[in-house]
C-alpha cells in the first residue's frame, strides 16, 4: 500500500518539478517519453524470450519461492525469507 501511494506521487511530482524548474511543458514530455521507452523495449525483449520458453518449464520456476515460502512458513515480502531462497537458489 505504501509503494503504491509513493509510485502515485512520484509520477505527479516529478513532471511538476521538471515544470516548477523548467517551466516548459516539451521538457515534461521527454522526461516522460523517457521513462516509458525502457519500458516498452523491455517489455517487448521480455516477451519475446518468454515467448520462445517452453510454458512448463517457466511456470515451474515462477512456482519455486511461493513453495518455498509454504515450506519455511515465511512471507515472500519479508526480507529474510528472499535471502533464505536467494541462499538456497
Amino acid at each position: 500500500m505504501v509503494t503504491a501511494v509513493g509510485s502515485r506521487l512520484t509520477a505527479v511530482a516529478v513532471p511538476a518539478r521538471i515544470y516548477d524548474v523548467t517551466g516548459s511543458s516539451a521538457w515534461v514530455g521527454t522526461a516522460s517519453l523517457a521513462g516509458l521507452l525502457p519500458l516498452i523495449v523491455f517489455a517487448l525483449w521480455g516477451g519475446a524470450i518468454a515467448d520462445s520458453m517452453d510454458r512448463r518449464k517457466r511456470s515451474d520456476g515462477t512456482a519455486v519461492q511461493p513453495r518455498r515460502c509454504r515450506e519455511t512458513g515465511r512471507s515472500a515480502r519479508s526480507g529474510a525469507a528472499s535471502a533464505t531462497f536467494m541462499a538456497a537458489a
